[in-house]
């Protein structure tokens, strides 16, 4: 799976263990697309949020992958005004 345009690691990483195991939703940019799927946030710092997501490899192999996000990209939900 190709990486996203917004991928980002901060300048600190976290060094202490995972500071949970949230379920959130993450905007990932791609070329062609924007996609807001179900991920996992592992790690954070004011700025990004580290998140794991399942994916599916070239090979057929379903494998976890851990990028950073920025913590604009990140929602526990998503809400609409409502009509």
């Amino acid at each position: 799976m190709d990486r996203p345009l917004n991928a980002e690691q901060p300048a600190d990483v976290p060094v202490r263990p995972a500071q949970g195991r949230i379920l959130v939703i993450a905007r990932l940019v791609y070329a062609d697309a924007v996609e807001w799927v179900p991920v996992v946030a592992n790690r954070w710092t004011r700025t990004h949020v580290l998140i794991t997501r399942t994916v599916r490899g070239a090979d057929g192999q379903v494998r976890d992958d851990a990028l950073w996000l920025r913590a604009d990209d990140v929602r526990r939900c998503i809400r609409t005004p409502r009509a």
